[in-house]
C-alpha cells in the first residue's frame, strides 16, 4: 500500500466523513451512524482525542490506565429495515481485515524469548570493552518511553562515569504513523529538558524518509 495514504499532510488523500466526531461516555457497544446514504470509500482513519483513564486490573500504575484501546471493531450498511451488515472480516489470523494503527500494546511472553538474542544492560555494555573505551552514541525513546525514565538513565550514565556525549533522540519513526509536527514537538520539549540538566550533551536523529510533502 502506498504510505501516502497514511500521510495526513497529503492533499487530497483523507476526506471529513460526514460525522465526523462522536463519543461513547458509557463504553457500551453500539452502532454509530457515520452518513445517511451509502458512500464508496478504501480505508477509514480513526483518530482518538481521550483517554478513559480507566484499567479492566487492580494496577496503581497511572501507565495501565493511560492510552486508547479497541478490542472490535465493525463498518459496514445499515439497510433499509434498520439491519446492520458488517463488511469487515473478522479472523484470529491474516485473513481478517486489515488495520493499522500507531502504535501496539507489548505482546511479549515468556515463550516469545528468544535465547540466541541478548538486550543487554548499561553496565554491562559499557563494561564489556565493545566501547573501546570511546564515547558511545546513547538512544532516547521519545514515543515509547517517558521523559522521568530517559533522564534517569542520564543521570545513572553520569553517576557512573561512562563515556558518552551524545543522543539518538527517538526510534526510528517509518511506519510509525505519526507525523514529523508530532514527533518535533516530543523532541523540542524533551531536549530543552534534557539540555537544561545536561548542556553539555548533543543531540540528533532521527530523520524521516517516507513521508510526503
Amino acid at each position: 500500500i502506498d504510505p501516502d495514504y497514511f500521510d495526513p499532510y497529503q492533499t487530497d488523500i483523507w476526506h471529513p466523513l460526514p460525522k465526523k466526531v462522536f463519543d461513547n461516555p458509557k463504553r457500551e457497544n453500539e452502532i454509530i451512524r457515520i452518513a445517511n446514504k451509502p458512500f464508496q470509500i478504501r480505508f477509514i482513519r480513526i483518530s482518538f482525542t481521550e483517554s478513559s483513564y480507566t484499567t479492566s486490573g487492580t494496577s496503581v500504575d497511572i501507565r495501565d490506565s493511560l492510552g486508547f484501546a479497541i478490542k472490535e471493531l465493525q463498518v459496514g450498511l445499515m439497510d433499509k429495515n434498520g439491519k446492520f451488515h458488517d463488511w469487515m472480516r473478522h479472523s484470529p489470523d491474516h485473513r481478517q481485515s486489515t488495520v493499522y494503527v500507531s502504535s501496539t500494546d507489548p505482546w511479549h511472553r515468556a515463550q516469545d524469548l528468544d535465547f540466541n538474542t541478548e538486550q543487554v544492560g548499561i553496565d554491562r555494555f559499557f563494561e564489556s570493552g565493545l566501547t573501546a573505551g570511546q564515547p558511545a552514541l546513547m538512544p532516547a525513546a521519545l514515543l515509547y518511553d517517558t521523559p522521568e525514565n530517559v533522564l534517569a538513565m542520564l543521570h545513572y550514565l553520569k553517576t557512573k562515569h561512562y563515556p558518552f556525549e551524545e543522543l539518538e533522540m527517538g526510534e526510528e519513526p517509518e511506519g510509525q504513523l505519526i507525523s514529523p509536527v508530532d514527533y518535533g514537538a516530543l523532541y523540542y520539549q524533551w531536549g530543552r529538558q534534557i539540555k537544561s540538566m545536561y548542556p553539555d550533551i548533543r543531540m540528533g536523529g532521527p530523520g524521516f524518509a517516507s513521508l510526503s510533502f
